[in-house]
């Protein structure tokens, strides 16, 4: 078939015309069709790309107080049949190390705050969350069944120094039976960040205070540690997280 096209080609290019605007014409005319006939195939149009691929791990869900409630080592009067007393300690996450503390009762004017290096400042407990289910805000309570802001506590001698945690005090040698006192949530909402946590450092954590009310007509053996229980086994002083996780799928 090639053969043929070239001897077509090669006797239409040497065939004589009788005018020069035909010959031209035929010219460019077979021309075009020789070089059109040896044109190729236009290739196919194609492309490529890439894709990555990602997983992200993040900390399950978890409760936990983070630090614990002090009320400070106070300096006291003793011998005083009047000298009953209530501490108070209030106060946000954002001040935590220092929060209000007041006194009230008849006793005030016979206690102070010891300001002693060897004994650790007033604190309020801190309590976060990382990793909250839902969508929501929760709800933080001293009761299981439902939101209990408060929660009442009472007071033991500590046994020794190495078990009190704020500083070097030693435990009373003639415990007070009857020093009770209170935990106080600043808020029973919890609210999260956009990774659903509330922490001491995104200012969501919740902050626990309370009061003490120390009781009047102290003698020596009554000075020392003491550490709080609760009603809970063994003591404990337990707080409960909720979350509405109905909304995830």
């Amino acid at each position: 078939m090639l053969a043929m096209m070239r001897n077509v080609c090669l006797k239409s290019c040497v065939r004589r015309s009788a005018g020069l605007r035909r010959q031209a014409r035929a010219g460019a005319l077979l021309i075009g069709f020789c070089a059109g006939a040896s044109i190729s195939p236009a290739p196919a149009n194609d492309a490529s790309t890439t894709i990555d691929a990602y997983i992200g791990l993040a900390e399950s869900y978890k409760v936990e107080c983070t630090r614990d409630v002090h009320f400070g080592v106070h300096q006291v009067q003793l011998n005083d049949p009047n000298g009953d007393v209530t501490i108070k300690l209030r106060g946000t996450v954002a001040n935590w190390d220092d929060p209000d503390l007041t006194f009230e009762g008849n006793g005030v004017d016979g206690i102070s705050l010891s300001t002693a290096s060897v004994f650790d400042a007033p604190q309020l407990g801190v309590c976060e969350v990382v990793g909250a289910p839902g969508t929501q805000s929760g709800t933080i309570s001293f009761d299981q069944d439902s939101v209990a802001q408060t929660t009442i506590i009472g007071f033991n001698g500590v046994a020794n120094a190495n078990e009190y945690q704020f500083g070097d005090i030693e435990g009373p040698t003639n415990a007070v039976n009857s020093m009770l006192g209170e935990l106080r949530l600043d808020d029973t909402t919890v609210e999260v960040d956009g990774k659903r946590n509330a922490t001491e450092e995104n200012g969501f954590a919740a902050a626990i205070g309370g009061e003490v009310q120390v009781p009047a007509g102290l003698v020596a053996g009554n000075l020392g540690g003491y550490k709080a229980f609760g009603a809970g086994e063994e003591g404990v002083i337990a707080l409960y997280v909720s979350f509405d996780d109905s909304g995830v799928q």
